[in-house]
């Protein structure tokens, strides 16, 4: 998991590209219906979490930014429309189409590759219930997708850093050679071309975060939890997904606006991958602590753990320090 979701954007392994990542439009029809269409990023527009979501104020690695399961949905941003429907006050449902191929992506428009290019596409539904336990609120979320997108059985997608092996030995992108494109299993070598493709696949996941404690003069003041879980399909390289956390605001006396939080992921990887890559998980604990320096100016130290980086026993625990600056104008 990048410890720096942000970092990966636009193009992973391409820094410094600067490109529109979204433009869409949305209207609404009533005050319970609401339609969109244009270039989005899928991820943003489910999954989301009241406690795990921003990436300025909040976490930064990507095992506690969203949940990786869906990064099979659709490539970051792409050509999409969707609908989403307030039957009550305590429930939105949120239906979309996307196109999932990845040269319609974040450096093109998506208009040549939109439900014309190849048969590649994502539909995904999104349940999102607000409750309100001993008047605590709260959000609980259940959303799936399906994908009719090609994917070879070993392969990963830009915004995991999967990596590149020799036999069993793990090896930095830049130190692979072109002509490194295959896998041993036990004595036997494979050609990455060769290994075998799955037609579609799909993915289910859970999204929940709940108040525990507020503040009588401020509600959103106080403790709150969260978790994430997914299931994906083959080809998937993540079978499960899993994490949990404890969040803060103005936990300090005359500290109001600071925010902290605590969480912990664990990404199991693909059976099928396992033998392959010598892989069986990644784990992971992030620290954060965002301080209000004035109304417009916040400074977030942060501290992150991750066991088997790169879902690899042979790797050492990665210490990750992080600092980072928002400032609104």
């Amino acid at each position: 998991m990048p410890p720096n979701f942000q970092g990966v954007l636009p193009v992973p392994g391409e820094p410094g590209k600067t490109t529109l990542s979204e433009f869409y439009f949305t209207q609404a029809l009533s005050e319970q219906f609401v339609i969109m269409a244009g270039k989005i990023d899928g991820t943003s527009l489910v999954d989301q979490n009241a406690f795990a979501s921003n990436h300025r104020t909040q976490f930064m690695n990507t095992g506690l930014r969203i949940n990786p399961i869906l990064f099979y949905a659709t490539p970051y941003t792409c050509m999409a429309a969707g609908a989403v429907w307030l039957p009550t006050k305590w429930l939105q449902i949120t239906t979309a189409v996307a196109d999932n191929d990845p040269d319609g992506a974040v450096t093109k428009t998506g208009f040549n590759t939109a439900f014309h290019g190849r048969d590649w596409y994502t539909v995904f539904q999104e349940f999102d219930l607000t409750i309100k336990p001993f008047d605590k609120t709260g959000h609980q979320r259940f959303g799936w997708f399906w994908t009719s997108r090609d994917f070879a059985t070993l392969g990963g997608d830009g915004r995991i850093q999967f990596p590149r092996v020799i036999g069993r030995r793990l090896l930095p992108r830049q130190l692979v050679p072109r002509w490194a494109r295959f896998l041993r299993f036990g004595n036997q070598l494979y050609s990455l071309t060769d290994l075998e493709r799955s037609a579609d696949t799909w993915g289910f996941y859970y999204n929940f975060d709940q108040m525990m404690y507020t503040e009588a003069e401020d509600p959103e003041q106080g403790l709150g939890i969260f978790g994430r879980f997914g299931f994906g399909g083959e080809p998937n390289i993540f079978e499960q997904f899993y994490s949990v956390g404890l969040s803060g605001k103005g936990s300090i006396p005359k500290r109001d606006r600071d925010t902290w939080g605590i969480g912990y992921y664990l990404a199991n990887i693909n059976d099928d991958i396992n033998p392959a890559f010598g892989l069986h998980c990644e784990q992971g604990v992030e620290a954060y602590y965002n301080i209000e320096i004035t109304p417009w100016c916040h400074v977030s130290p942060d501290l992150q753990v991750i066991i088997n980086p790169g879902g690899s026993s042979e790797n050492d625990v990665a210490i990750v320090y992080g600092l980072r600056m928002q400032m609104s104008f």
